[in-house]
């Protein structure tokens, strides 16, 4: 008779199993088998938690929540809303282009941040388009193994987003780089996201609070 052999794998380590034979398993230390998992830079989990963040707030809104698989005009995602029927209604389904972006920093405070926007970021948001753009910065905690923390009783993502429109932001001569601030009222939250959809479902242009930080 054939013998039967099993893969028993056991972080990266992976021993032969005979079937009916006792298990020896070759364990490894949990640093260890993180470190050989990890296959995303900072800036990799950093973009995936923003995305993440921001499909969870549209989810709780009602909203969809659609990924750009191709982001050539500055837009990551598209949310986009159902029949409205509230007074002065001019658009049915509404929509609302995201860029996103997110800064592991120490906690935020006043009334604005100042955030580093590429150039192309920076003169495309404010372009005309079919969809108001607005502007999402997640901020996160400086040790990013810090970010997430799961129990039986919840699902926390430390630290919060905000968002902010350029229409009208000033023209600048910077060749890489434009800082802006976001305002810390502008929090990225379901009813916040509602208020937008109600302002674009009614062609009502959003609050123009961000802009060039004062030279």
């Amino acid at each position: 008779m054939h013998q039967r052999y099993y893969s028993v794998t056991v972080c990266a380590a992976s021993v032969p199993y005979a079937a009916g034979s006792p298990i020896r398993v070759v364990t490894q230390p949990v640093s260890n088998c993180l470190a050989r998992l990890t296959m995303l830079t900072d800036n990799d989990i950093k973009e995936q938690l923003s995305y993440a963040y921001l499909h969870a707030v549209a989810a709780h809104a009602g909203c969809s929540c659609e990924r750009r698989q191709v982001d050539r005009e500055s837009v990551d995602a598209t949310v986009r809303g159902g029949r409205m029927s509230s007074p002065g209604v001019m658009l049915q389904f509404p929509t609302i282009d995201v860029q996103l972006k997110a800064h592991a920093c120490a906690p935020i405070s006043g009334s604005s941040f100042s955030y580093s926007l590429r150039k192309k970021n920076y003169e495309d948001l404010p372009a005309k388009s079919m969809s108001p753009r607005i502007l999402v910065v997640l901020i996160l905690p400086e040790g990013l193994d810090e970010c997430l923390k799961i129990d039986v009783d919840q699902l926390l993502l430390k630290r919060a987003a905000y968002w902010t429109c350029l229409t009208g932001a000033p023209a600048s001569a910077n060749a890489t780089a434009i800082s802006i601030k976001v305002p810390t009222h502008n929090l990225m939250s379901p009813s916040a996201l509602m208020s937008l959809m109600e302002k674009a479902s009614r062609q009502i242009p959003f609050a123009v609070d961000g802009g060039k930080d004062a030279p």
